[in-house]
Order: structure tokens, then C-alpha cells, then sequence
């Protein structure tokens, strides 16, 4: 009985959508174009589309071609109601004819609550069905939704039959009339240049959909959007298309897609030793797109046809062609020119040498005769980008370290990629190579005079140089009047204190060399405050933005978060020159100013639309080179914007965190910077300035040699 059931409750809701039958579009059946259609007839230029006039005659009311039925996997279940207002909707095709399936998706996004927080998009889903094309939907809620209708007779899972309206609810009585655009019919065939029916040959229709012409050439596309649809065919490495202007509901049955006299290319691919190179990847290239590859056989021949005349590249590697994403595949690719003529044969002789096989190097890392355990150490091979020859390991509690070298030959040795050089080898060509590290340190004594104690006092290095081997920064808290750091790598830094009071040392800036020891001196004053309002350019207050103070040398001297008012208190701030850097998403601010003993300052800051730039750096021959890049603003002075953001290469085998060939300095304020890089493997040194316009990323290259 529950089956009798289920059966009539499914039969009484196919009764209520179904309202007529679907069938096929007239035409003739699979073959040939026509019966009087053979090579000669079929090579005649297309006939020209209906004129508007005629397919409106044409198409007539034929209710029955449109379809009245969903199919299961055509239904969408009903999806939320979250009020009870109503959408009367009348929808038509583009002839006026009501359309009597509809699926609906519609999307309202509330305003934000007072708090700032965005709930979440109410989403409703219905399947409808009226013979009359008038249909009341229910369960909206005051607002306004963005409404997705699609008519399944349409081909809508293709995307065809589709609109989307924005509409304000509640909404005028009476209806909100909607038209969907039936899709065209476009059916063809291809022809090579002598007229002759091509098989197996992929059609691609604006790059999303594509059909393969049978045994007679013929393709069929039953289901296109209306309006300009490139029509595109591939066979091989030769190409071929036509252009259309389908009108909604359009049939064309007369599409000829014809190929021109093609050559042929024959190549053979030899060893340095003059010996036959099989298995070799072989590559067809117009520019740097690549049309086609294969591999050469067991006499390493390779053959491409057919090839439309003109000026190609031929390239063979010694890898598959699945990763010819990387970087250096265009140094790799040995290539040759080659030209084509209409109905010749090209012969190519093509001889690549076999790389160089990889080298594992290994060793200890050492600093002040102990072993750096647990850090990183990253290792590029000179003679190529680095972005392919970055490798990248773990020391272990010993020390030890051990990575796989792409080939032998000069290689940099860094603690962090942003960081200058610890060691140089040059590496053998032999399976195993051992290289022990050794890392030259210094110190720095600082003296403490007016801070009541305990004194906290921080070391920071300058120009994102470490302080040991992981560290950018380290503090030592200490009862007596000085501090001194050890095993300190060389480099630029900045010192400073906060004693227990909360007042701060004025920043002292430093040179460290190798076994050097430094001495300077830290002195107390009265700290200094600033507080203050952060607000849009309309005069609105920003909630939620981050504030941060930068001391002198660009030391950090504390950040915070402005409230629901737009209020923020930056205190116990050094006296001296202060930056004060604002930022949420691309609005940006900053402000300069000198802090006085004891002072609090008051500001009122204004976001303004921030820019972007994205930094390349390459060599003369346009491969990307690793380097360590630092942005200036007008002023000469390092910027440290809020918002930074760096590329990682991915593509090297264990590579992780390794900033390598480009840099992207986000949310800055409009003005004119200066960019200098210094690239990781050679130290070549380039500079460049950018202006930084509101609501533009701009690309500025580099070419360090």
C-alpha cells in the first residue's frame, strides 16, 4: 500500500508541472548535410543567417516543442523561506510565448548589524511550473534579492534560457515580466582544403563548449546561446574557424568550417653522441603557444600533421611535457626554426644534450662551535632562475642537514632567502658532496642609564636581516645596567628598552661585523603618547583598523585596533621621530611626526584608497631572479606598509617560505617610491621608482644583472 501511494502522490506531481512533451527539433537525421550535399556543394560559401523577420515566421507557436517536464535531475529541492512576502513573475520567451517551467534561485544579503558584523545571504530555491507562465512565488522578506530564473526546456544547465533581475521587495502589485532567450541550433560540417568531409575533428564554441564531427565531418551544437559565437576547429596542430551572429532560436544547418592547404613537418632527433634520441618530448610552437607535442619513436623520429603554413618553433626537452609550467622549461627547450609551405614536407635534424644528473649535498651547521639545531637552511644553484633551483631543509637536533641539487656547480647557501649569503660551494659533479657550515657571530653589550629596573631591552634587525639563526628580534630582561647579546649574526640593527615604569630608551642603531663586539649606550626618558581618530574621506569613523607606531630605523613600538568609534591610543612611545601607519583592506594612511618627553599627542588621521605594486625581478635575458626587495618612500626612508604580501615558488621540490622573484607591497598611500632589490644568488644590485596612484597595482620590473 506504501508503494500505491508513493506511486499516485509522484503521478499527481508530474501531472501538475507536465503540460505537453518534449521532441527533438526538426531536421534532417545524422549524416551528411543533405542529400545533394558532396565535396563540391559542401565547399560553397555558407548561407547567410534568417533575417529576424523569418525566424519569428519560422518558429510559430509551437508549444509542443518546448518542454513541459523536469527530469530528476532537472528538480531542485525547495530551499528556505525566511518571510511572507510574495513575486508574481510573468515569463516569456523572446516570440512572447509563455514559458512554463522555471527553476529560481534568489539571494538577498542583509545589511550590516550595528556591531559591523554581515549575517548571512538568504538563498531560496524553487522548481515552478504554470501553463500560463505566471507564477507567485513565496517566502521572501523585505530587501532587495537578486533573482536567477532558467527555463529547463533551454538547455539551463548550460547556462542558456538564464537572466538575473534585481528587484526591491514588496513589490508593486501586478507582474514583473521576465524574457528568456531560446538558444540556437548550429549544425556543420568540416571540410578540409580540397572540399573532403574530416572526422574526429574538435569544434569548440566560445572556448566553453565543443562537439567532434562524425564519420562525414558533420558536428551539431543543439543548445547556444544567441548573439556572436566563434566557431573554432582543431586537427592536429592546423586550425580553423568561423564566426556567426545567432539570433534566439536560430537554426542553422549549413555551417562550413574548411581548412586550408597544410605541410607536413618530419624531424629526426639525435644525441650529442650522434646516437638516436627515443622517448624524446618534442613540442610545436607558434610564439610561446604550444599547438601540439609527441614523442620521438625507437629511430627518435617524430612527425607533425597537418601544420597551416607559416614560421613555427620546434622544441625537444629532456622531461615531460606535463610540466612545462616551470619557470626555466624555455631555457631548457632546445628549439629550431622551421617554415612551412602549403603541400611540402619540412625535414628537421634536432640534437639536445642530456642535463646534468642531480647532486645530494650534506653537512653540519655550526654557530660559536655548537650546532644550530631545528632551523632552516635553503640552497640556490647559480646559472639559472632560482625559482627552479631553490632547494630547502630541516637541521636536525645535530645540526645535519642534507637536499638534492638540481646539478653541480656554484651554489648560495641562506639562513632565510630575505637574508644575506652564509656560505658559498662549488659543487662537483658526483653523486654526493658533504659541505660543513660554519656561521661567523659577534656581540652586542647594551648600557642601561635611568631606567628603573628591571629593564627589558630589545634588539631588532634592520632591513630583515636575522639577529641568530631564526630570530629578526630578541630581548633580554635584566635587574642590572646592562645586557649583552651574543652569538648576534652580522648586520644592521636597532636597540632600545622599557623599563618598569613603562618608559622607553630612545632606538640606537648599530653595525655588527663578523667576530666584532659592540658597545652602546640606552638612555631613559619621560615616554610619549598618541591618540587619536581614524576616519573615511566622507568624515566617518573607521572601526576595526589596525594602527601601529614605528620608532626611528622603522622599529616596532606597538600596535592596536580602533574601536566602534574610530578611537585609538598608541602609548609609552620613544620621543623622536614617529610614523603612525593606518590600514583596513586597500585604504591606507600614514602620518609623521616628533614625539616630545611626556607629550600626548592628539591626531586626526584620514584613510585615503590605497595603491599597489607588484616588483619582478629579472636579468637581462628576462628570467626571474631571486632577490631581497625594499620599497622607500619620497623621503629616502624604509616603508613598512600594514599590508604585504609575498610570492613563493611551489614548483621546487620541498620548498617552503622562500620569497624568490616577485614582491607585492599592498595598501599603500598614493606618492612616488623607490624600489631596490638585491638578488640572492649574485648580488647584483637594481633600483627603480613607481608612482603609487589611488585604486591602481602597478608592475614594476627590475632587471638586476
Amino acid at each position: 500500500m506504501f508503494l500505491v501511494g508513493l506511486a499516485a502522490l509522484v503521478a499527481c506531481g508530474l501531472l501538475w508541472l507536465g503540460h505537453g512533451e518534449s521532441r527533438p527539433l526538426p531536421g534532417p537525421t545524422p549524416g551528411p548535410l543533405g542529400p545533394s550535399t558532396g565535396p563540391e556543394q559542401a565547399a560553397e560559401p555558407q548561407s547567410p543567417l534568417l533575417a529576424p523577420d523569418q525566424q519569428e515566421a519560422d518558429a510559430g507557436p509551437q508549444r509542443a516543442e518546448i518542454p513541459a517536464d523536469l527530469s530528476a535531475a532537472e528538480q531542485i529541492p525547495p530551499r528556505d523561506t525566511v518571510g511572507d512576502l510574495s513575486l508574481t513573475l510573468r515569463v516569456r520567451d523572446d516570440r512572447g510565448m509563455p514559458v512554463e517551467l522555471i527553476l529560481l534561485h534568489a539571494y538577498h544579503t542583509p545589511a550590516p548589524l550595528e556591531d559591523g558584523t554581515q549575517p548571512v545571504t538568504s538563498h531560496l530555491a524553487r522548481s515552478v511550473g504554470e501553463a500560463s507562465g505566471i507564477f507567485e512565488v513565496t517566502g521572501f522578506c523585505e530587501g532587495e534579492w537578486r533573482v536567477i530564473l532558467s527555463a529547463p526546456a533551454f538547455g539551463w544547465r548550460r547556462g542558456r534560457g538564464r537572466e538575473m533581475i534585481t528587484v526591491l521587495l514588496p513589490h508593486d502589485p501586478g507582474f514583473l515580466d521576465v524574457v528568456l532567450a531560446r538558444p540556437a541550433t548550429v549544425r556543420g560540417q568540416v571540410l578540409d582544403a580540397d572540399g573532403k568531409p574530416l572526422a574526429g575533428v574538435r569544434v569548440l564554441a566560445n572556448l566553453n563548449e565543443s562537439e567532434q564531427s562524425d564519420e562525414y565531418g558533420v558536428f551539431e551544437f543543439s543548445s547556444l546561446a544567441s548573439g556572436s559565437v566563434t566557431l573554432r576547429a582543431s586537427l592536429g596542430p592546423a586550425r580553423a574557424e568561423t564566426e556567426l551572429n545567432l539570433l534566439p532560436g536560430a537554426e542553422l544547418r549549413d555551417v562550413i568550417i574548411r581548412f586550408p592547404a597544410a605541410g607536413r613537418i618530419d624531424g629526426w632527433v639525435f644525441t650529442a653522441q650522434n646516437e638516436a634520441a627515443a622517448g624524446i618530448d618534442v613540442v610545436l610552437l607558434s610564439g610561446r603557444d604550444k599547438l601540439a607535442s609527441t614523442r620521438t619513436n625507437e629511430f627518435g623520429e617524430f612527425i607533425f600533421e597537418p601544420v597551416l603554413p607559416g614560421e613555427y618553433l620546434v622544441g625537444a626537452i629532456f622531461m615531460d611535457l606535463s610540466e612545462d609550467s616551470g619557470p626555466d622549461f624555455w631555457e631548457r627547450l632546445h628549439t629550431q626554426k622551421v617554415a612551412v609551405q602549403a603541400g611540402e614536407t619540412t625535414e628537421v635534424t634536432m640534437q639536445i644534450v642530456k642535463p646534468e644528473s642531480p647532486v645530494r649535498i650534506f653537512g653540519t651547521v655550526t654557530m660559536a662551535g655548537e650546532p644550530v639545531a631545528h632551523g632552516h637552511l635553503y640552497a640556490i644553484s647559480e646559472g639559472g632562475p632560482a625559482l627552479e633551483k631553490a632547494r630547502y631543509a630541516v637541521l636536525d637536533e645535530n645540526g645535519s642537514y642534507s637536499m638534492e641539487l638540481v646539478s653541480p656547480g656554484p651554489v648560495v647557501f641562506y639562513q632565510k632567502t630575505s637574508s644575506p649569503p652564509v656560505s658559498v660551494a662549488d659543487v662537483p659533479p658526483v653523486a654526493e658532496y658533504r659541505h660543513d657550515i660554519t656561521i661567523p657571530t659577534g656581540s652586542i653589550t647594551a648600557l642601561v642609564k635611568g631606567g628603573k629596573p628591571p629593564v627589558v631591552v630589545l634588539l631588532h634587525a634592520v632591513e630583515n636581516l636575522p639577529v641568530d639563526w631564526e630570530r629578526r628580534s630578541s630581548s633580554i630582561r635584566t635587574t642590572d645596567t646592562q645586557a649583552t647579546f651574543t652569538q648576534v649574526m652580522p648586520g644592521r640593527f636597532a636597540l632600545t628598552a622599557r623599563d618598569d615604569t613603562g618608559r622607553v630608551a630612545s632606538p640606537h642603531e648599530v653595525v655588527l661585523g663578523a667576530d666584532q663586539e659592540q658597545t652602546v649606550t640606552l638612555e631613559f626618558t619621560a615616554t610619549a603618547s598618541v591618540s587619536g581618530t581614524l576616519v573615511d574621506p566622507e568624515g566617518r569613523p573607521v572601526p576595526e583598523a589596525t594602527v601601529a607606531a614605528l620608532a626611528e630605523h622603522a622599529v616596532p613600538a606597538g600596535s592596536t585596533r580602533t574601536d566602534a568609534q574610530g578611537r585609538f591610543t598608541l602609548g609609552d612611545l620613544a620621543p623622536g621621530k614617529t610614523t603612525i601607519l593606518a590600514s583596513k583592506g586597500q585604504q591606507c594612511c600614514t602620518h609623521a611626526c616628533r614625539l616630545e618627553e611626556g607629550s600626548a599627542a592628539d591626531v586626526e588621521l584620514v584613510m585615503v584608497e590605497g595603491g599597489s605594486v607588484l616588483v619582478q625581478v629579472v636579468d637581462s635575458a628576462g628570467r626571474a631572479q631571486g632577490a631581497n626587495v625594499r620599497l622607500l618612500d619620497a623621503a629616502q626612508r624604509e616603508y613598512v606598509p600594514l599590508s604585504t604580501s609575498d610570492s613563493y615558488s611551489s614548483s621546487a621540490k620541498n620548498l617552503a617560505e622562500v620569497q624568490l622573484s616577485r614582491s607585492s607591497f599592498d595598501a599603500l598611500p598614493p606618492g612616488r617610491y623607490t624600489i631596490r632589490a638585491r638578488t640572492l644568488v649574485a648580488g647584483n644590485v637594481a633600483e627603480g621608482s613607481v608612482l603609487i596612484e589611488a585604486g591602481e597595482r602597478k608592475i614594476k620590473t627590475l632587471i638586476a644583472d
